[in-house]
């Protein structure tokens, strides 16, 4: 895909992260996230070593300037981008990066290259949900000089009526900390699992204390 020769300087895609004030582009641009094809994965369920290829006649693709129509021209690949949870979650890819700058994209983002051939299967790609796991996800955890103890759950289903234990060994849960634990919901991806934050303080519960999240019986 690239032209020219290798360089820090130079990306393969670009994505334009727009703030929608202004119809210009050139103007309405508030980050630019830069993806090098290495990183970029393909849909190689449908193409043989993961290489997506077409032929095309020049004169099925000529078309008046005029011509607003779709004409001759066909897709051949659509570019998908997923948002990591860990940027939702730290807010990083936000906070890390500054306005109206480039940013490696690869950072904060998974990329995926899927064939096509039609532009019907484009708009079923955009209607395709994401995969959600069942099972609840701990996508970190961290605590804060004042003690305050956090870990940051996606959950497809929640975490609504969810009880929190704590305890000084894995096999002990004696504290009911439900009543003491905030929960808070964060960005989600569209489609993707909830994700919340669950905070309490820890502050006197002694160097090895343990939590638990126990869902809440049908």
């Amino acid at each position: 895909m690239r032209t020219q020769l290798e360089s820090a300087d130079i990306f393969d895609l670009r994505v334009t992260q727009r703030e929608g004030v202004n119809r210009d582009p050139g103007r309405d641009g508030v980050r630019y996230f830069t993806f090098d094809a290495d990183a970029i994965k393909s849909d190689v369920s449908l193409e043989e070593d993961g290489i997506i290829s077409r032929t095309f006649r020049v004169g099925d693709l000529l078309q008046t300037a005029d011509d607003r129509s779709p004409g001759g021209k066909t897709p051949f690949a659509v570019f998908s981008l997923k948002i990591r949870r860990s940027s939702l979650v730290r807010g990083s890819y936000l906070s890390d990066t500054e306005e109206h700058s480039y940013v490696d994209g690869d950072r904060y983002f998974d990329s995926l290259f899927t064939p096509v051939s039609t532009f019907e299967e484009v708009a079923a790609i955009a209607e395709k949900p994401l995969p959600i796991s069942e099972a609840p996800q701990v996508l970190e955890s961290a605590i804060t000089p004042d003690g305050v103890f956090s870990v940051a759950i996606a959950s497809a289903e929640g975490l609504e009526g969810w009880r929190v234990v704590g305890g000084t060994s894995p096999e002990s849960w004696t504290d009911d900390l439900t009543e003491q634990t905030t929960i808070v919901p964060l960005p989600t991806p569209a489609g993707g699992a909830a994700i919340h934050r669950v905070s309490f303080q820890s502050t006197g519960r002694g160097p090895n204390y343990f939590i638990r999240l126990e869902k809440p019986e049908n």
